[in-house]
């Protein structure tokens, strides 16, 4: 059984939550930095919309364990592998400012390390099912950004 992605961010941001019930770790609570955040979340929700519709558009699946059936490498997947993990990623980053808390950027690392053994479980996958075309697309675009 292969693991759902938006599951392990939101692993992240339980044990954030729980960390900061038990002892809050304040962020800067400038209104600015609120904005900040409800501005990355905003981003993050148009960027994931944008990836999601590529899928759909090209017919191929959006949850990761199921296998693709066509590359995708146009709108956002031109500029980043994983849009969509980009995406949960700078949500995380939102959502500490907004809630003026330290606790997602301290948790979100341990999200990061299990999306990273996913991902590479994916481009294993993605290899095999487009060969040197998505080997082609992985010299051409990074990973993240």
């Amino acid at each position: 059984m292969r693991p759902y992605p938006p599951l392990l961010y939101g692993g992240g941001l339980l044990l954030a939550l729980i960390g900061h019930l038990v002892q809050p770790l304040g962020l800067l609570g400038a209104w600015w930095a609120r904005g900040l955040g409800v501005a990355l979340m905003i981003g993050s929700g148009a960027l994931a919309l944008a990836a999601e519709h590529r899928f759909r558009a090209a017919r191929t699946p959006v949850l990761p364990f199921r296998d693709a059936t066509a590359l995708v490498t146009s709108g956002p997947f031109s500029v980043s592998r994983n849009p969509i993990y980009l995406a949960f990623t700078v949500a995380v980053l939102g959502i500490a400012l907004t809630a003026a808390s330290w606790w997602p950027l301290i948790t979100l690392p341990l999200a990061l390390l299990a999306i990273t053994a996913v991902i590479r479980g994916e481009e294993e996958r993605l290899q095999r099912i487009f060969g040197d075309a998505y080997a082609d697309y992985r010299r051409r675009v990074r990973r993240w950004l």
